[in-house]
């Protein structure tokens, strides 16, 4: 039998890219004024997506995050995340609160940006790349000025789902 040699692997362009991770459906203002609130909004609204298949163990995995160390990120953005048994792939929600939701920032600004992202317990390899790869994406989202600022001025999903669309 001889090896197929590197010919057998797929080009970068075969590759299938893997969808978006945040659907227009996912964008909601929020209504919570507190960190937990809103964080059962966001989980409830996952909830509603296949991928999730028990939405209490995803909410208390991730308030057991925020407790060892706030996901607030400063400049009016919070990223809560966690990766948990129950959900089948990588997904995530926007809520945003135009009054600002206390998230324990150590800037002390209040999240106008919540961006909840759960995932698998998958392979200790891919799956942490792939994690860490959707946190930094996300992060440089939030971190860019115009892109945040367009987000808060957004009056529709669509304007809001643009910042976000390549986020896989």
């Amino acid at each position: 039998m001889t090896p197929e040699g590197p010919s057998a692997f797929q080009s970068p362009e075969e590759v299938p890219e893997p969808p978006a991770l945040l659907q227009r459906e996912r964008i909601i203002n929020l209504a919570a004024e507190d960190k937990s609130k809103a964080i059962k909004e966001l989980v409830d609204l996952l909830a509603r997506h296949p991928a999730v298949t028990d939405s209490d163990e995803l909410f208390r995995a991730v308030q057991q995050r925020e407790r060892d160390m706030s996901t607030a990120m400063g400049c009016g953005c919070a990223m809560p995340h966690a990766k948990v048994a129950s959900v089948r792939d990588f997904i995530m929600a926007v809520g945003l609160s135009r009054k600002g939701i206390p998230f324990e920032a150590d800037d002390g600004t209040p999240a106008h940006i919540v961006v909840l992202i759960a995932g698998p317990l998958s392979g200790p390899f891919e799956g942490q790349r792939r994690y860490l790869k959707i946190l930094g994406q996300v992060s440089a989202v939030l971190a860019d000025d115009a892109r945040r600022e367009g987000i808060l001025t957004a009056m529709t999903a669509d304007a809001v789902y643009e910042a976000f669309k390549d986020v896989r």
